[in-house]
């Protein structure tokens, strides 16, 4: 301390800084903590990647440094302070740019100490329908300068949480060409199935027809696994044939699923509606292998002809056919050239296709008429 004055006392007068039992000490209370600042925008990441990320935001709340020495001479160091960042569920996101390795992702000196350093946590995908799914970010931070390293704030925990893009369900579709139908003589439909999220266990599609007398699948049964749930697995429709005159007829593809995964039990559902299973029958008499003409004879020794009727299709309840054979034209009373037996025939839905035989007899008149002609009908 140097004390000036035009007093001769004091103008050479030389007081010690220290020690001097009558000099009062001074002390500059320091306002400075610290730690490091985390503000993060956003709460929330996404499967994708790419909608949803969260940008944080990390800076220094004070110089960092070593204070040393002896005495009333401090010593003073400037140090470093690395900040690293990790999430606590790695297959849900990640942070990004890593500068090194462990996750460090900023890296403060005592010239950048206050200036903002930024990263970003993006969410990660999976292929599983399991929700939204939270994780926690945890900043850390090391470095030689004691006050970032003791106490208790040596990290801070940001909750996130990453939201999920995958529905559990089964991709159903008509691969066949249009249009989608069987048919009663063989035409087969054919479709493929795949799920639209992995399982957590296999998955049993439990399919069927809405109508199984007029269409059938196979196989009725698809199984996937976690390996291959996305790998479309083709069922094949075919038409059942029946012997009715019933028309086309339609149907629907139902589906149902079970396992252990329980986004997978799953209800009845319909894949497709009014599917056609195209008939191929039509209601109709025949008369197989009948002469034309039949020949009968007046005299019955030299032999009767006959004939065989049959139903095209199969009947819903009993048909009855009558033949009668045309009176001659003209002829005062009235005669026949031939008679049928039986003149009536019954085909029952069970006999249906059996034919039935009528015998045609010649009738002898005495009369000179020549051979003469005569028609059955029906």
């Amino acid at each position: 301390v140097v004390v000036s004055s035009a007093d001769v006392d004091y103008g050479n007068l030389q007081v010690p800084l220290y020690p001097n039992p009558t000099f009062a000490r001074g002390k500059n209370i320091n306002d400075d903590v610290a730690g490091v600042k985390v503000a993060c925008a956003g709460g929330a990441t996404s499967e994708d990647g790419s909608t949803d990320i969260v940008t944080c935001t990390v800076v220094l709340r004070s110089q960092p440094a070593i204070i040393g020495g002896t005495g009333t001479h401090n010593i003073i160091t400037f140090v470093d302070v690395a900040v690293s960042a990790i999430v606590t569920r790695p297959l849900e996101a990640e942070v990004f740019p890593i500068l090194s390795v462990p996750a460090v992702v900023a890296e403060f000196t005592p010239a950048t100490w206050d200036t903002p350093v930024t990263f970003t946590v993006r969410g990660l995908d999976d292929t599983i329908d399991d929700g939204d799914q939270p994780y926690d970010l945890i900043v850390s931070w090391t470095s030689l300068d004691p006050a970032y390293t003791s106490g208790a704030m040596t990290q801070e925990i940001v909750n996130l949480v990453n939201t999920n893009d995958d529905e559990s369900g089964v991709d159903f579709s008509l691969t066949s060409p249009l249009p989608h139908e069987t048919d009663e003589s063989g035409a087969k439909l054919v479709m493929a199935l795949k799920l639209t999220s992995e399982p957590t266990a296999d998955v049993t599609i439990s399919l069927s027809t809405s109508n199984p007398a007029e269409a059938v699948l196979n196989p009725s049964d698809l199984t996937f696994t976690m390996a291959n749930w996305g790998v479309a697995q083709a069922v094949v429709a075919t038409g059942v044939d029946d012997d009715l005159d019933d028309g086309h007829q339609t149907f629907d593809i139902l589906g149902a699923g079970t396992s252990l995964d329980p986004n997978y039990v799953k209800a009845q559902h319909t894949f497709a509606s009014s599917l056609v299973n195209k008939d191929d029958d039509a209601a109709g008499v025949l008369f197989p292998g009948v002469a034309d003409p039949i020949y009968t004879w007046e005299d019955p020794v030299r032999g009767t002809a006959s004939f065989e009727v049959q139903l095209e299709c199969e009947p819903t309840s009993d048909v009855t056919v009558s033949f009668a054979v045309a009176a001659v034209t003209g002829t005062v009373p009235v005669r026949y050239e031939a008679i049928v037996s039986p003149a009536t025939l019954t085909f029952t839905p069970a006999a249906w296709s059996m034919p039935q035989r009528v015998l045609v007899t010649g009738v002898n008149d005495a009369v000179k008429d020549g051979d003469m002609a005569f028609s059955i009908n029906p």
